[in-house]
C-alpha cells in the first residue's frame, strides 16, 4: 500500500475511485418515502470501504484497515472531522451487524425473501442506529458529489 499511495495521487485514477465509490447510493431510511430494508454490504459496507481506499489513495496514507484511512484522510483534510466520524460509525455499525450475522449471535430472522436486512426486525437501537449510519453516508456521498462536481478533488 505504501508503493501505491506514493505513486497514484494526482493520476485520473484517484478521481474514477471516487466516482466509483459513489456509483451507488443507498436507499433513504428516513422521511416520508423511505425504504424498510437495506442491503447491509451493498448499501453500507461496501460503498464506506470504496470511500476508504480512495481516501486513503489521495491522502497518501499507507494504511490497510478502513477506520485508520478514513482517520488518515480527515487528518490530511481530505474529509472533514464530522465526515470522517460519521464514515466510521456507519462502518461499525454495520460491521457490527456482519460480524453478529457471520457468528450466529444476531438476529437471522432479519431478512426479508430478497436478502435484505429488514429494519423494523432489529431491536429498536439497532435499527436506529443503522438508519442512522445510511443516511450519515448518503450525506457523506452528497457531499463528496458536490466537491468532485466543483472540480475540489481533481487536483490531488
Amino acid at each position: 500500500p505504501r508503493a501505491a499511495a506514493a505513486a497514484v495521487p494526482g493520476t485520473p485514477m484517484v478521481t474514477e475511485m471516487l466516482r466509483d465509490a459513489l456509483s451507488h447510493t443507498p436507499p433513504r431510511t428516513t422521511g416520508l418515502f423511505h425504504a424498510d430494508s437495506f442491503a447491509l454490504k451493498e448499501d453500507l459496507l461496501t460503498p464506506v470501504v470504496k470511500i476508504s481506499r480512495w481516501a486513503a489513495l489521495t491522502s497518501g496514507s499507507a494504511a490497510c484497515g478502513t477506520v485508520t484511512r478514513l482517520t488518515d484522510a480527515a487528518a490530511a483534510g481530505l474529509l472533514g472531522p464530522t465526515e470522517a466520524v460519521a464514515l466510521r460509525e456507519s462502518y461499525r455499525a454495520g460491521l457490527a451487524l456482519s460480524l453478529d450475522l457471520a457468528l450466529g449471535t444476531g438476529p437471522t430472522s432479519i431478512f426479508e425473501r430478497r436478502g435484505r436486512v429488514v429494519f423494523s426486525a432489529l431491536p429498536r437501537e439497532r435499527s436506529q442506529r443503522l438508519r442512522r449510519a445510511v443516511t450519515d453516508l448518503r450525506g457523506v456521498q452528497r457531499t463528496l458529489r458536490y466537491r468532485l462536481s466543483t472540480s475540489s478533488y481533481t487536483e490531488f
